[in-house]
């Protein structure tokens, strides 16, 4: 799961298949085209049925978690928009500073979040040793390490993703606090105010 305008580091593309007969499909207009093809234990390393099926298991694990942490990024972040506008649509009416407030601190808990669970600054390919890395990131190093060798997963591997299964299960509660209580108080206020679904602009004098 991609975030817009946000690059990750190299391999959030996806690992490696396991040896074993696949299909390749080529769709161009309405001709489509498949073959079958084969991919080969590396001769030189010989991995065992074991270790390949192992390394498998924790890379799909990884990725799951990755997308996890990357759709929980994004809804925050649609949250934060959708009361970002609601502030700015609500200015200037008796209840702008209510909502303001109530809004302004959701945001702030989100903006404090967002930057533990993702690099916020990413934009370019450098920017993964610019600026601190988020806990996406830390999954995907730790993924890279799997997938750069033909061995099953060690066990500092293992280690390693139930350290960063521990932090994420602390974020996402975090989150889950935001999407479920914070907005649900924040709605209620809305409510209680009385504010319209469409606010029409003040006409200019």
């Amino acid at each position: 799961t991609r975030l817009p305008g946000r690059m990750l580091a190299e391999g959030a593309a996806g690992y490696r298949v396991a040896p074993g007969t696949y299909q390749v499909r080529l769709t161009v207009g309405s001709e489509v085209r498949t073959r079958s093809l084969e991919v080969l234990p590396d001769p030189r390393t010989r991995p065992t049925t074991e270790d390949v099926r192992a390394q498998q298991q924790m890379l799909a694990r990884l990725q799951g978690r990755m997308n996890e942490v990357q759709d929980f990024t994004k809804r925050i972040g649609a949250v934060r928009e959708q009361i970002r506008s609601l502030i700015d649509r609500t200015a200037g009416r008796p209840e702008a500073a209510t909502i303001a407030k109530a809004g302004r601190a959701i945001i702030e808990k989100i903006d404090g979040l967002e930057g533990k669970l993702t690099n916020t600054k990413g934009k370019t390919f450098q920017d993964v040793i610019n600026f601190r890395n988020g806990l996406v990131d830390q999954y995907l190093n730790l993924a890279n390490a799997v997938d750069g060798t033909d061995a099953a997963p060690t066990q500092g591997m293992r280690t390693r993703l139930e350290d960063l299964d521990r932090v994420w299960d602390i974020n996402r509660q975090q989150v889950e606090s935001i999407l479920s209580g914070d907005v649900s108080g924040l709605n209620a206020v809305v409510r209680d105010k009385g504010v319209p679904a469409i606010v029409v602009p003040e006409a200019k004098r």
